[in-house]
């Protein structure tokens, strides 16, 4: 009895993360469940283009079949030639549930997801305690809502943590396989690829060994082909589409030190971690994993501030621009939580860095934290 007992509870405690985190996500959007068809909903580009299309494209496929041109946008255009496919899961979802039911659930899925994924990476993939794991996960979860063009369409902004945790997972098994074809698909092939693949990439290079590492990047790289070839259509129908669209791109006029000011600052606040932040950037000399994590962010935030910048225009009129190269920018958030979990759980296992960490002093301190790769 006293066993069974224990199993019970140790089932608890390993489950009460994911009950955390949902209780988490259906507080912030209370007014969700207390008003349905009557609570806020993000209106640029959700509520004022994307949605009504789901309904639209529904409407088309069940009227007519599945089809080959859209008559109700831009006077018509080819039906691939868009973010999604026919049989994306927001049109399929629309065969069904109300616009504003899809939405409300989407939002509430998303938080929950992107706070309990970023919990389990941060436990399993950095190693990082459970407590300052849930941290990360709370943090994650509430930035992700108030991020910089949030858009609850683009599925990696929320589910990116859990997808890794499930591609870097030790125990593969069918339903792991099943989740990530099912984020997949929600996803968006035009702003996803381009952005997280290289994220993915980056995560390749942070701990693991020479043969490990070969191993993984064939994974990388059979995955997102199979992605690519998962939005086939969309691709290709894009690439024909794309010579006649009408979409006009003025030359950028800011300098790029200037957005790189911009972006920095303006991520680290909204995810919520800029005093963490700023702390590990004086422990870098006393971990290269940390350390690789920052060159990584400031990796970021040199790309996502270079294709806005005005030294990119040589790049005016090519495909790059057309792909707003800048929304690299999707990635910080992301990046500033590993960054400040990881040096807080650095902390915690080296209690003499905690001086440092919370003011820069410190008995021996570096010339410069960003030149020194030895510790003291």
């Amino acid at each position: 009895m006293f066993l069974k007992l224990l199993r019970k509870k140790y089932l608890f405690l390993h489950k009460f993360p994911a009950f955390l985190f949902l209780a988490l996500s259906c507080m912030f959007h209370l007014d969700k469940l207390l008003l349905g068809p009557y609570g806020f909903v993000t209106i640029t580009d959700a509520f004022d283009s994307e949605f009504p299309q789901f309904k639209a494209v529904a409407g088309w496929i069940r009227t007519v079949g599945l089809i080959q041109w859209l008559p109700n946008i831009a006077g018509g255009m080819p039906a691939y030639a868009n973010q999604y496919a026919l049989y994306h899961p927001f049109v399929l979802l629309a065969f069904i549930f109300p616009l504003w039911f899809i939405y409300f659930f989407l939002v509430i899925t998303w938080m929950f997801l992107a706070g309990y994924g970023m919990y389990l990476l941060l436990k399993d993939f950095f190693e990082c305690r459970i407590d300052i794991s849930i941290l990360g996960g709370t943090l994650f979860a509430l930035s992700s809502q108030i991020q910089l063009n949030i858009t609850p369409t683009v599925a990696f902004l929320y589910t990116f943590p859990l997808f890794a945790w499930m591609v870097f997972s030790k125990n593969q098994n069918f339903f792991k396989r099943c989740a990530l074809l099912v984020i997949m698909l929600f996803s968006y092939p035009v702003i996803t690829f381009p952005f997280f693949s290289v994220l993915h990439l980056i995560l390749i290079f942070f701990k693991d060994g020479k043969g490990q590492r070969i191993k993984k990047l064939l994974q990388w790289t059979v995955l997102w082909l199979g992605y690519l070839f998962l939005f086939y259509p969309v691709i290709q129908s894009l690439r024909c589409y794309l010579p006649v669209m009408s979409r006009y791109y003025s030359p950028n006029s800011e300098s790029i030190f200037s957005l790189m000011k911009q972006y920095g600052f303006a991520y680290l606040t909204y995810s919520m971690t800029i005093s963490f932040f700023c702390g590990s950037l004086f422990l870098i000399c006393y971990s290269k994993s940390l350390r690789n994590l920052v060159y990584a962010t400031v990796f970021f935030v040199f790309l996502s501030s270079f294709f806005r910048s005005i030294e990119s225009n040589f790049l005016f009129g090519t495909i790059f621009m057309k792909m707003d190269l800048f929304h690299f920018y999707w990635t910080l958030n992301i990046m500033a939580i590993f960054v400040s979990s990881y040096a807080i759980n650095l902390v915690i296992a080296r209690p003499a860095l905690f001086s440092r960490f919370v003011g820069g002093g410190a008995n021996r301190p570096c010339r410069n934290p960003f030149l020194q790769t030895t510790c003291p």
